[in-house]
């Protein structure tokens, strides 16, 4: 029933709105009881709302999930997927788990559909702030070459980098 559940997918994130976090976690368990086709896209759904409420194990676990069924359903990988590793990168950072934050975005550094961009800044800060200096320097530098209309993000490269100026200015 694709119908209902686009309808369960659309409340969830309608209770996420309004911020009644409970109903919007339930609306997606009843989505993930009506369509196993859309699983994997669901799992990366809840994984997010799991990253955003503070809850990174869970979120974990849901973008492995989603990593493991989008992968056995189809040869190509999907974008929920790929956000699925994506995230994943993020949850691992705010457990302080440097290593496997740094794995995860690493898969990125050849990624030709716009993660490469971010993942390479995450990447610098990670090494940045796990004492990799060495490694940190070049990417930052480089977002701050490529990039240098994309004030917040190039400020935090020079934050990073201890350029005070370069920051506030």
């Amino acid at each position: 029933y694709p119908s209902i559940y686009a309808n369960y997918l659309l409340q969830s994130d309608n209770y996420w709105q309004v911020k009644d976090k409970k109903l919007a976690f339930e609306m997606l368990e009843l989505a993930m009881r009506i369509d196993s086709v859309s699983i994997p896209d669901t799992y990366n759904k809840r994984g997010n709302l799991y990253l955003q409420t503070g809850e990174f194990e869970k979120a974990i676990k849901d973008f492995d999930a989603c990593v493991r069924l989008g992968v056995s359903l189809d040869f190509r990988i999907t974008m929920s997927v790929r956000e699925a590793i994506y995230l994943k990168g993020f949850a691992y950072a705010c457990l302080a788990d440097y290593p496997n934050a740094i794995a995860t975005f690493k898969y990125f550094e050849k990624d030709s559909f716009g993660y490469s961009r971010f993942a390479k800044l995450e990447l610098g800060k990670l090494y940045s702030i796990s004492g990799k200096t060495a490694e940190a320097m070049p990417l930052l530098k480089q977002y701050i070459s490529k990039y240098p209309k994309d004030s917040t993000s190039v400020a935090l490269c020079y934050a990073y980098l201890d350029n005070k100026e370069a920051a506030l200015r």
